[in-house]
């Protein structure tokens, strides 16, 4: 009873049975309570793949978010990528299960994006070798000047194998980090002078 309470009546006309009462029940809130309790975060305190980039902006969380994520505006100021695509659109629009694809020379790199909160925080899974998977997390908090503080944090390699778990953190370690690093801190310099430079261009 306390099921069917919940549930919206409605009738199907059948040629074989005639008239049949059903009864529809709204997954919706159902949904939105599962969504609401699982988020794929990387935690501030969790040891991280490198160093995190911080950085306060000068604009609200909802034009941070802009440049975090249409790869439009991305592309003008994250180093270490040539081009970026997008795929698994909801009717035009980037979210939960959109993909996008980075290009770096001859090679590429795929982020998932597996949690979508606008304005507060994206994180993607990136796909390394051997099943691996990378966790990022673009995390926006509003400042108090009416800015936004942006922490951008990789999680270790992780996967269903360790063996191959580790050799993917080893390699990373040792033949990546530093490149990524580098290229981490440019991406910092080069996104606090776009906006600088468009915010100054509007006011």
């Amino acid at each position: 009873p306390d099921f069917f309470a919940g549930s919206i009546r409605h009738v199907e006309n059948l040629s074989e049975f005639g008239e049949t009462v059903c009864y529809v029940y709204d997954l919706a809130p159902i949904f939105a309570l599962w969504r609401a309790t699982r988020r794929v975060v990387v935690q501030h305190d969790e040891p991280l793949a490198f160093e995190s980039m911080e950085c306060d902006l000068p604009v609200p969380p909802a034009i941070a978010w802009a440049y975090v994520t249409d790869i439009e505006k991305k592309i003008r100021w994250q180093h270490g990528i040539d081009s970026m695509t997008m795929t698994g659109l909801a009717r035009g629009r980037i979210g939960s299960g959109s993909t996008q694809h980075c290009a770096h020379g001859k090679d590429s790199t795929i982020h998932d994006i597996v949690d979508w909160r606008p304005f507060d925080y994206v994180t993607w899974h990136i796909r390394l070798p051997m099943g691996a998977i990378v966790r990022q997390m673009a995390e926006l908090t509003p400042l108090e000047n009416a800015g936004t503080h942006l922490s951008l944090r990789c999680a270790k390699p992780e996967g269903p194998n360790p063996v191959a778990t580790a050799v993917v953190r080893t390699i990373t370690r040792l033949a990546m980090a530093k490149k990524l690093v580098s290229d981490q801190r440019a991406s910092k310099v080069a996104l606090e002078r776009l906006i600088a430079e468009e915010t100054t261009a509007f006011t």
